[in-house]
């Protein structure tokens, strides 16, 4: 064979390998993602949007208070504290405290809104990993609805 011709196959060859190794490439890329998980933010996700205005009330009222509730973790006592100040008294029924884990939702539990005469809720809990925490409260007072998010990052 000529050297002109050696030449002249070269490029062919070049152009499908380099097809070949970008088709390679995609194929991986599109198994690797969907072998991904993706957990969304919550399971009803379009029912919420509906009903956010509803939300958006509760936080401007939370908002509008002359004192705000606390969320905190308590280092020493490796616990979580809720602390409602004597004048913002839940109704009887209480509310309600979620803890949300952004990055697994399958850590994601909530519980009632039960103060103490001192206004004050601690709570310890197994599922308590380190890392960052969504706590969200939602309380009435005098029938109407309130809500409060904080950021917990538990060492």
């Amino acid at each position: 064979m000529s050297e002109k011709k050696k030449n002249s196959m070269v490029w062919p060859i070049g152009i499908m390998v380099t097809y070949g190794i970008f088709m390679l490439f995609m194929f991986s890329y599109f198994a690797f993602s969907q072998s991904i998980g993706v957990d969304l933010v919550a399971d009803n996700y379009y029912e919420q949007q509906i009903a956010y205005q509803n939300q958006i009330d509760r936080l401007e009222r939370t908002n509008a208070l002359p004192v705000r509730p606390q969320i905190f973790f308590d280092a020493g006592a490796q616990e979580v504290n809720v602390v409602f100040d004597h004048s913002l008294r839940p109704d009887a029924d209480g509310g309600r405290i979620m803890m949300v884990r952004p990055s697994n939702a399958a850590m994601d539990f909530a519980m009632p809104l039960r103060l103490n005469a001192d206004g004050v809720q601690k709570f310890k809990n197994l599922r308590l990993r380190t890392g960052l925490w969504k706590a969200k409260i939602q309380w009435e007072m005098d029938s109407v609805e309130y809500f409060m998010e904080e950021t917990i990052i538990l060492p």
